[in-house]
């Protein structure tokens, strides 16, 4: 019985290593860098349109929620601008860099709460579901985080 025991608790381990190794790369496989030539047609077409001539800096291809989108990254006048498209070329989601003066007034003071003498080093615009909310990315002391505002 004993050495049952000892030879069982091995493989657990080895079993346990393996369904880790697993999740591990699954997790990493969700997401992978595209060229734009192996975008589905629909997402190639509906891209000229929605870039507004800004230079495409990435594509990404992801799984979320079990359904895949591509992430475009974009570049215009030094400011950037991220699309979410899903396979059929409908835009989901646009995280738009903008200036921290130009967003509402509301929205404004909400993050320079939060930020709480922390520098602000970029605000975003999400445009989701016709719904739009704020994102900043902050440095208190060296430590960056993001904080965010409808």
């Amino acid at each position: 019985m004993y050495s049952m025991q000892c030879d069982t608790l091995p493989r657990m381990k080895i079993r346990l290593i393996l369904s880790a190794a697993v999740l591990v790369t699954a997790a990493f496989a969700a997401e992978v860098t595209i060229k734009q030539a192996d975008l589905p047609a629909a997402v190639r077409n509906a891209l000229p349109g929605q870039t507004n001539g800004a230079e495409i800096k990435n594509i990404i291809k992801e799984t979320v929620k079990g359904k895949t989108v591509y992430e475009v990254e974009t570049v215009a006048n030094g400011m950037t601008r991220d699309l979410i498209l899903d396979s059929s070329g409908a835009l989901l989601e646009t995280e738009e860099q903008v200036a921290l003066e130009s967003i509402p007034a509301a929205s404004r003071k909400v993050l320079e709460a939060k930020a709480r003498g922390a520098k602000i080093e970029k605000v975003e615009a999400l445009t989701k579901g016709g719904k739009v909310s704020y994102e900043a990315a902050i440095n208190r002391n060296g430590k960056k985080s993001e904080i965010s505002a409808r």
